[in-house]
């Protein structure tokens, strides 16, 4: 994993951001479908993945591909995944918390649901920089795990432990 000094990981990994992040996640989820709303525990894993730059650049933007053999192609990212996930659990919970306040993300049964403040328009895919892989990042992380009704397979994939 890419090392950050102070000043990027405050700007990258701020409460405001990480609610657009979830907001972008939950809204590709329902793109894809899904009947349910994002299980509690998925953010806390997809949020890392989406900001970090060895992971997001060997995404496949498909949902085609299967989560397995993305795992099985990038054994080296594996081992990274779920310590970066558990240093970023504190900026995820907080991004939650604000997204929740400030109704870009709601609560419905223990799931989280998009609230009732939409988000501007994602940025196209011709769009440059950090803010914008990381929002493409994390709307097809929601797509790609809306076809896995059960978090713990994706969880147990990733080597993540709840």
């Amino acid at each position: 994993m890419q090392k950050f000094r102070r000043g990027e990981a405050y700007a990258l990994f701020n409460p405001a951001f990480f609610g657009i992040l979830l907001r972008r996640f939950i809204d590709g989820h329902v793109d894809a479908g899904a009947t349910a709303g994002v299980p509690y525990v998925l953010p806390f894993v997809a949020i890392p993945m989406a900001v970090a730059p060895d992971v997001r650049s060997r995404l496949s933007y498909s949902t085609a591909s299967h989560l397995g053999a993305w795992v099985q192609t990038n054994p080296n990212l594996m081992a990274t995944i779920a310590p970066f996930a558990r240093a970023l659990v504190p900026y995820v919970r907080m991004g939650i918390l604000l997204g929740a306040e400030r109704g870009l993300v709601s609560f419905d049964d223990g799931e989280l649901a998009p609230g009732p403040v939409p988000l501007p328009k994602p940025p196209s895919a011709r769009a440059e920089g950090d803010l914008a892989e990381c929002q493409r990042a994390a709307r097809f992380l929601g797509r790609w795990f809306a076809k896995y009704p059960d978090p713990s397979s994706i969880l147990a994939l990733l080597g993540v432990k709840p």
